[in-house]
């Protein structure tokens, strides 16, 4: 990624610094949107796409302290189990297809699945720090997205604390 693109991109990480409490969602989807342009303006032909079940993610932007972005492919053979960020994040879509299915937690511990959001080309998601959802490769292509989160995945919990096993759902 040449240094232009790195500028414009830090600056749209910069305006999710301070999210406005109560539109958070409101402010990610304009943020999703301003993103998705950014991708399109972008050669991303060096990163190295996901071949079956490989997962394989290209830090963009880490830091110990705000947003952090990275360049997601997932294997055509890719699925992930139901699990929370713990933060706010936003996909964007550029290439392939995923499919993620988004959970409600009920009061008895048992998830259920509240609703489906296919990420292609030119989709975004926005989920909010306590969304849970599971992804699943659709189609023979691996994914290639650009994945947002409200801090870096290092400062997250272990991802297998932030899971539900199946027999939940």
């Amino acid at each position: 990624m040449n240094a232009l693109a790195r500028q414009e991109l830090l600056s749209l990480l910069d305006g999710q610094q301070a999210l406005e409490p109560g539109h958070e969602q409101q402010d990610l989807a304009q943020f999703a949107v301003e993103l998705l342009a950014w991708t399109r303006r972008q050669d991303l032909a060096s990163f190295k796409r996901a071949s079956g079940s490989e997962e394989l993610l290209h830090p963009l932007h880490v830091e110990d302290v705000g947003p952090a972005a990275y360049l997601v492919s997932d294997g055509f053979a890719s699925k992930s189990q139901p699990h929370w960020h713990q933060t706010w994040a936003v996909i964007v879509g550029i290439e392939g297809k995923e499919l993620n299915r988004i959970f409600t937690l009920a009061s008895n511990g048992q998830l259920h699945v509240s609703g489906e959001v296919v990420v292609g080309p030119g989709d975004t998601l926005v989920l909010d720090s306590t969304s849970i959802h599971s992804t699943t490769v659709v189609g023979k292509e691996p994914s290639f997205h650009i994945h947002v989160y409200g801090k870096a995945l290092h400062r997250l919990a272990p991802f297998s604390a932030r899971t539900y096993v199946a027999g939940e759902v």
